[in-house]
This record gives structure tokens, C-alpha cells and sequence, in this order.
């Protein structure tokens, strides 16, 4: 199974529509995951950002077979994307879950911020 077919059969989040009919997005992808079990596709989402101030960047395209559908692995993908998102945050702090909940990436890019810094929090400092 290809992308394509695994969007088509396995989708999480809804496909963008107008009057009904599926529409393209003007969003840029700022991540994608793929997952694989023994070479086969099982799993993809992407974080996407349309630009706009008026927009936040919220994860896309979530889909995953039936066998692999469980919190944990969902939560693992949308984790990666908002990490690598979080590399080049320029549409902001706050970005869409699956759900279209709200979640806060300020501490992730702190902790990115120190990490890059050489900053292991529990480390010494003297």
C-alpha cells in the first residue's frame, strides 16, 4: 500500500472540502512521518501551515492502519511532526493536533533552545 491508498482508506483527520468536494490546500508541509512495519506502509501525517497570521499550523492527513490505530502510536506521529516543526516554528507556538486541539510547543522549543545550547537539565552547572 502506497500513501495515496493509505490516505484513502485509513484517514484520521478530514480531507479538506468545499460543497462536499475534496479541495488541495494552499498549506506547505512542514513535516511528514511515515510509519513502516517489515517495509510496508502503515502510518503517515504531516504538519502543514497555510502562511497566513491568521492560520496556526495544525497535523494533516493523519492515517494509520486498523492494527496500528492505537493512542500510543497516534501520539508518537504527532509528536515527531510537532518536533520538526518545532525546528523552524515560524507559524507559531500554538499548533492543531489531529483533533484540532490547541497545543502549546513553547516548552518543546525551550528545551530545543537548551539542547542546542549543550544545557542537559539535571546536569551540574559548577
Amino acid at each position: 500500500m502506497d500513501i495515496v491508498e493509505l490516505l484513502d482508506v485509513a484517514r484520521l483527520t478530514p480531507t479538506p472540502t468545499d460543497d462536499g468536494v475534496a479541495v488541495e490546500t494552499e498549506s506547505a508541509p512542514y513535516a511528514e512521518c511515515v510509519l513502516l512495519d517489515a517495509g510496508r506502509v502503515v502510518g503517515f501525517g504531516r504538519l502543514v501551515w497555510s502562511g497566513s497570521a491568521d492560520d496556526l499550523p495544525q497535523v494533516s492527513d493523519l492515517a494509520l492502519v486498523r492494527a496500528h490505530r492505537t493512542p500510543f502510536v497516534i501520539q508518537t506521529i504527532e509528536e515527531d511532526l510537532i518536533d520538526e516543526y518545532a525546528q523552524n516554528a515560524e507559524g507559531g507556538v500554538i499548533v492543531l493536533d489531529h483533533s484540532r486541539r490547541q497545543i502549546d510547543i513553547t516548552p518543546r522549543l525551550r528545551a530545543q533552545m537548551e539542547a542546542r545550547a549543550g544545557y542537559a537539565s539535571g546536569r551540574s552547572k559548577g
